[in-house]
């Protein structure tokens, strides 16, 4: 089939080494400094920069700032990010703008080099997007959706050469799942050991949702098996949606945050961005009581604009891959320095994947019903 031809291979699964080694609670990520704004001043000879606040991501310090050049992001990375993987970032990015889609390119210094190295983080430097909303309503999210598609279309017709993968992200096999779960119920269970009186009934709660998260993971595992490891592949862009899909009047003019960049089962983006989507409008409303006619509208506008229509193994996939998203979460709570705070939190996110594995047919009709 096309997808097949023109989708690569999904490289494969690497060890779980990247989380013990790079989780973000080890690096802090880098706050306001003016030593690094009088840096980036001199290198991109932009005039004197302003800081004018923080815009927030949970990896990077993505701060706002303004020069008589006009307003601008700096962007200082986490201390595991190298220049060889913002490089791959930039050689995407550059890809899809040829392509027509609305992405940030970054701007180059006075000597020509898409970043700096300050203190041991890259540095760069984009021009800042304003912009009216975010894709935090179905009917924005019905036009983010056909722009994904044209996304995912891109990177099917070409490639990057070189691929230098993320360190981290927010994608686990079955297997990273299983291993980053076990690590997590000992944490919590070495927490209720040593303070049993204090957080004793919040460890338990937490070991039942390790408990149920490994009932889920388990049906998880026996469909990947099965199913997922043979889906079609692409580069993905790992976290679409929300405040990374920006709008002025209606119309997407800017796609953010390409940190979770790789090669994953192209239906993997569509689940993750419909997951948070439907977390995102009804927070407290167990998925049971839903109407999926609004998800069903954004799929429907993802498969009208792509040039390789979803398969009907991938229909049928998207409530699966909606179980990955809460799971992963779970497990990689032992990453935190608040494991049975994370578990806990995620409690509903179990409860979600649960009913989506159980209904795995229905859903995935309703989604299909557009």
């Amino acid at each position: 089939m096309l997808c097949e031809k023109r989708f690569p291979a999904m490289a494969a699964d690497p060890d779980d080494a990247e989380l013990i080694a790079f989780a973000p609670e080890k690096v802090a990520r880098a706050v306001p400094a003016d030593a690094v704004l009088r840096v980036a001043e001199d290198a991109y000879g932009l005039g004197p920069l302003a800081e004018m606040g923080d815009l927030g991501g949970a990896f990077n310090l993505n701060l706002l700032v303004r020069s008589p050049a006009g307003a601008h992001v700096l962007r200082v990375h986490r201390p595991w990010v190298t220049s060889d993987w913002v490089a791959t970032l930039h050689r995407a990015k550059g890809l899809l703008a040829q392509s027509g889609i609305p992405v940030c390119q970054p701007i180059r210094t006075r000597a020509g080099e898409a970043m700096l190295v300050v203190d041991g983080r890259v540095v760069e430097v984009e021009p800042f997007v304003a912009h009216d909303a975010r894709a935090d309503t179905w009917p924005r999210d019905v036009r983010a959706f056909a722009m994904l598609a044209r996304l995912h279309d891109a990177f099917a017709q070409d490639g990057l050469g070189l691929f230098v993968p993320p360190r981290v992200s927010n994608y686990g096999t079955p297997l990273q799942l299983e291993r980053w779960l076990a690590k997590t119920e000992r944490l919590v269970l070495g927490r209720l050991e040593e303070d049993e009186r204090r957080r004793g009934l919040e460890a338990e709660r937490a070991l039942s949702i390790c408990r149920a998260t490994r009932d889920v993971l388990g049906w998880f595992g026996a469909w990947w098996e099965t199913v997922g490891e043979q889906l079609p592949r692409l580069l993905t862009h790992g976290d679409y949606g929300g405040g990374n899909v920006l709008f002025q009047n209606d119309q997407v003019i800017a796609i953010l945050d390409f940190d979770f960049l790789d090669f994953r089962e192209r239906v993997f983006d569509l689940a993750y961005s419909l997951y948070w989507a439907l977390v995102r409008g009804a927070p407290d409303v167990p998925f049971e009581w839903i109407s999926w006619t609004s998800a069903a509208a954004a799929l429907a506008a993802y498969d009208a604009t792509t040039e390789y229509p979803l398969t009907e193994s991938e229909w049928r996939a998207l409530p699966a891959e909606m179980v990955r998203v809460p799971l992963y979460w779970v497990a990689t709570a032992c990453f935190s320095g608040d494991s049975i705070g994370e578990v806990v939190r995620m409690a509903a996110g179990v409860d979600r994947a649960r009913w989506l594995a159980d209904h795995q047919a229905h859903v995935a009709d309703e989604l299909r019903r557009a």
